[in-house]
């Protein structure tokens, strides 16, 4: 929801953008969470939810921009 909310602010300003098929600045945001027992792998977990978040920006740039797309992160005992 807070993603969606600073999609919906940055759009609203209508900041020029000639390149932009809208014609004006948007932005597309990855979320990603990371369940609290996954965070204590430490750097394999930081590593997996950056290629996860990523992976959701490009998901949302890819289905038009101007989207939010999110995808769940969990560190697997075999990761």
């Amino acid at each position: 929801m807070v993603a969606e909310r600073v999609r919906e602010a940055i759009s609203a300003q209508r900041i020029p953008h000639c390149q932009s098929a809208l014609g004006h600045v948007t932005i597309s945001i990855d979320v990603a969470p990371l369940d609290a027992a996954s965070a204590l792998s430490g750097h394999t977990a930081c590593q997996k939810l950056i290629r996860v978040a990523g992976k959701a920006l490009y998901t949302a740039k890819n289905s038009g921009r101007n989207k939010v797309a999110s995808a769940a992160c969990s560190i697997a005992e075999s990761d």
